[in-house]
């Protein structure tokens, strides 16, 4: 599903879900969410390769970026979320600034069924 064919989706599902100023190529889903309106989601890769296109960031700057203003950013209810596809964020949590953990189903929510 194109980015273009979400946000048309969204639009009848949610039209007031939060959506980046021209990041519309990183957007590759919806999130849904329990007791809450869904959510556009976006692809943390894609919105780094954005903000370097055309070397407008060094990688770096667009992380330290995109954590700050975006995944740092609470914006209500609408507020985006971001999907970590293939271990991009790993600088993150190298550096102390990531707020993800792993959950433990065990420990975390005990009565999950193994």
């Amino acid at each position: 599903m194109s980015p273009e064919h979400i946000i048309e989706l969204m639009e009848e599902i949610n039209d007031e879900a939060l959506i980046m100023d021209n990041f519309n190529a990183a957007i590759i889903g919806i999130v849904e969410r329990f007791g809450m309106q869904p959510i556009f989601l976006y692809d943390w890769q894609k919105c780094v390769d954005i903000l370097t296109d055309g070397d407008a960031m060094s990688r770096e700057e667009a992380e330290e970026y995109l954590d700050f203003n975006c995944i740092g950013a609470w914006m209500g209810d609408g507020t985006p979320a971001f999907a970590n596809r293939s271990g991009e964020m790993e600088s993150l949590a190298q550096s102390g600034n990531s707020t993800v953990r792993k959950f433990n189903s065990q420990t975390d929510y005990p009565i999950c069924p193994n």
